[in-house]
């Protein structure tokens, strides 16, 4: 990939995600499994979380999106999904931008910067644990290197991002330990379910993109 191609790409995200009206709420309930209701109404003692979308160059893709499987736990209702790099706030954490940072490097050994986030989608309150997501974006000028925290994730792989601006909303039952969801909306990551809250962000992003495509 030439330099200016990403410099082109990364320059014209961040000034979409910093100076147009995002797709919000409407982009992510195309991969919801519940109604609007559910994610307009936050209680105050929502808990807050912090989450990064990782962008890198890539030979084959041009453009790839990291995610992490997590790992199995039975106490753990997100076990075994796909997601964000990411976690809880603590009380350490100077801003929320820091917690994004500081749990991207625990989870999976990618160090970005400030200087790296090229802004933000819209927070996404999570009625099933009670978590208020937000959700930065980053770009990386190389292939990350990675290590994952084998206690919270089980995998960590890319995927093209032109590839995800083609994929169909698919639909099929999902079930997990105390739950079984009818008709879920999912994407299809060559045979990984793509689904959820996830899901509903990387919408949002994926429709940012198209504003600059």
């Amino acid at each position: 990939m030439q330099t200016g191609e990403l410099s082109t790409f990364y320059s014209e995200l961040k000034y979409a995600l910093h100076n147009r009206k995002l797709p919000g709420l409407a982009a992510q309930l195309q991969l919801a499994i519940i109604g609007r209701r559910a994610f307009e109404y936050i209680p105050k003692n929502a808990k807050q979380a912090a989450v990064c979308a990782v962008l890198y160059p890539e030979k084959v893709d041009r453009f790839r999106i990291a995610y992490i499987q997590r790992t199995v736990h039975e106490k753990d209702r997100h076990s075994g999904q796909i997601s964000f790099p990411g976690g809880q706030v603590e009380k350490l954490d100077v801003d929320l931008r820091h917690t994004a940072l500081r749990e991207l490097l625990e989870e999976t050994g990618i160090e970005a910067h400030n200087h790296q986030i090229l802004g933000s989608l819209t927070s996404l309150y999570i009625p099933v644990s009670n978590f208020q997501v937000h959700p930065f974006v980053i770009g990386l000028p190389t292939k990350p290197s990675v290590f994952k925290q084998d206690d919270e994730v089980d995998d960590i792989f890319g995927y093209g991002i032109y590839r995800l601006l083609n994929l169909p909303i698919l639909y099929k039952t999902i079930s997990g330990g105390e739950f079984t969801i009818k008709r879920a909306p999912y994407f299809d990551l060559d045979g990984r379910t793509l689904w959820g809250a996830t899901a509903m962000m990387t919408n949002e992003l994926l429709e940012v993109i198209r504003s600059i495509s």
